[in-house]
């Protein structure tokens, strides 16, 4: 992960966005006593899951949204200049139909071009395919492994490292490092899946840990203090935003939204 150049060099001015204005960084709206998923006003599912009693940080919750592709679909927020770049609460505060939003892919140190390939309704931000993986490609939304299916040319691609690929396997190899994750999924049934989890675990780990979510693919979209999530609840924007990363921020008192260059959004179809 190229993290540690980009915690230096992002401006200080960007990192004094806070959740406060939204009332202080939010927690899930699921029942923390009642695991599992809940439907929200908007139609999208929320779920909380408990994976994790004894974490080294954080609540040991997996956070996810569900979205069900026949009703909603998928929306790129991709910057032009470092001005543009903005939170996830901050896109759904400014964009009404926008209903939840989290990191799309990690980005390089000039804050605005993609580490891998991304286009946003033509617009190639990134047009160079890096040595990931994992593809997600739509409208209608899919998750393509590279290593055993043929990536389609779409107007709206996002790519990303592989972390579950072809038959559900678990990649990314276990490793001592642990950080915050913002993850990109899909279950057996085709609906997209936002994952997110502040506490920070090896990635092997929090793979296993997502199936609990249904999974069966996944790819990386950020982690560390960048990795956020949002969503509409009711009349309500809520928020989790990441802190933790293994040599960057070692820490879990990070409650700032790093304004961003590409956020996946969800709308109303």
């Amino acid at each position: 992960m190229r993290r540690l150049a980009l915690f230096l060099l992002v401006p200080l001015a960007l990192l004094g966005i806070a959740l406060a204005r939204t009332g202080g960084p939010a927690r899930p709206s699921a029942d923390p006593a009642v695991p599992g998923w809940r439907t929200l006003p908007s139609g999208l599912e929320l779920g909380s899951f408990l994976v994790d009693a004894h974490p080294v940080a954080g609540d040991g919750r997996i956070t996810a949204l569900r979205i069900d592709p026949e009703r909603f679909r998928l929306r790129l927020s991709v910057a032009r200049t470092r001005s543009d770049a903005r939170t996830a609460v901050g896109w759904l505060e400014s964009d009404a139909p926008v209903l939840a939003a989290m990191n799309a892919t990690m980005f390089e140190p000039d804050d605005v071009t993609a580490s891998s390939k991304l286009v946003a309704d033509g617009y190639a931000n990134q047009p160079n395919a890096s040595a990931d993986n994992s593809f997600l490609a739509f409208d209608p939304p899919r998750m393509f492994d590279h290593t055993c299916e043929v990536v389609p040319q779409t107007p709206n691609i996002v790519q990303g490292i592989r972390m579950m690929g072809c038959g559900g396997v678990n990649t990314w190899a276990p490793q001592s490092r642990i950080w915050s994750e913002a993850a990109i999924g899909q279950d057996a049934e085709g609906r997209i899946l936002l994952v997110f989890a502040r506490t920070p675990w090896p990635m092997h780990t929090f793979v296993e840990h997502a199936r609990v979510t249904g999974a069966v693919r996944l790819q990386h979209a950020d982690g560390g203090p960048p990795a956020q999530i949002a969503w509409r609840d009711g009349d309500r924007v809520q928020g989790l935003v990441g802190s933790y990363e293994t040599g960057v921020a070692e820490r879990d008192d990070d409650v700032t939204a790093w304004p961003i260059p590409n956020l996946l959004g969800v709308v109303a179809r």
